[in-house]
């Protein structure tokens, strides 16, 4: 059984001031919706947990009534970090789980595909997807640059993360008990010695965080053919 994690819980202030981020609209939808969507629909996974804070519950709820996405198991209250909402997710599987995949509900434009092949790939280890940093990356501190660090071999991970249910609940029961800091699922399961597989990620599978990255992701829903449409459109890259 494969179960779906979806953090919805973050505030999204530096996204809009005026609405949180899930509910912010793309192309005329809630952001939280496509990630939603894109799960429900897809026939490798079996199950759906959101995570949102607790104060929005009732309104997700409304948002997603399980009528139309039959594949939602579960509603959470997440905490205050994002490895506590995701430890509310892993609390509360489906019996049976065996395959969780991780994602976080600000990146909307994921593909079947990726999903797919994390699926795959998550059936025998912790896999992320994860694209080649291209620009120049600068050490800083207070607005100075102090010195540039080698990109070759640095890669920018995104979600989703794939993880056999046993890595990924060990991995969070380490970090209950070990120091240091892990900035995402598949650090933590680093951290605690599982080994991690980086497959080939999407540029179009960026991280809604600001207006302009909102933007970006209207343009290329509009560019992207209608099912049944003929011709392939426009590839977005960032």
């Amino acid at each position: 059984m494969v179960t779906a994690v979806i953090v919805a819980a973050g505030r999204g202030q530096r996204l809009s001031g005026r609405q949180e981020k899930p509910f912010v609209k793309l192309a005329g939808r809630p952001l939280l919706a496509y990630s939603v969507e894109l799960f429900d629909s897809h026939p490798g996974i079996d199950a759906v947990v959101v995570v949102a804070a607790a104060d929005r519950l009732e309104r997700v709820r409304r948002l997603l009534p399980t009528r139309r996405y039959r594949k939602l198991a579960a509603l959470v209250a997440g905490g205050s970090r994002r490895r506590d909402s995701v430890a509310a997710a892993l609390a509360v599987l489906p019996t049976g789980s065996r395959v969780v995949l991780v994602h976080d509900a600000a990146r909307p434009l994921a593909s079947p595909e990726l999903l797919s092949r994390l699926i795959k790939a998550g059936r025998r280890q912790a896999a992320v997807p994860g694209l080649p940093v291209s620009d120049a990356v600068w050490k800083a501190a207070a607005g100075r640059c102090e010195r540039p660090v080698a990109r070759d071999g640095m890669f920018q991970v995104q979600t989703p993360q794939a993880f056999p249910v046993r890595v990924i609940r060990a991995a969070y029961a380490s970090g209950r008990t070990g120091g240091g800091r892990a900035d995402d699922d598949a650090a933590l399961a680093r951290r605690a010695g599982f080994p991690v597989r980086l497959l080939p990620g999407e540029p179009t599978n960026f991280k809604i965080t600001y207006p302009a990255d909102l933007a970006a992701a209207e343009a290329f829903l509009r560019a992207r053919p209608k099912p049944g449409q003929k011709g392939k459109g426009r590839c977005l890259t960032r």
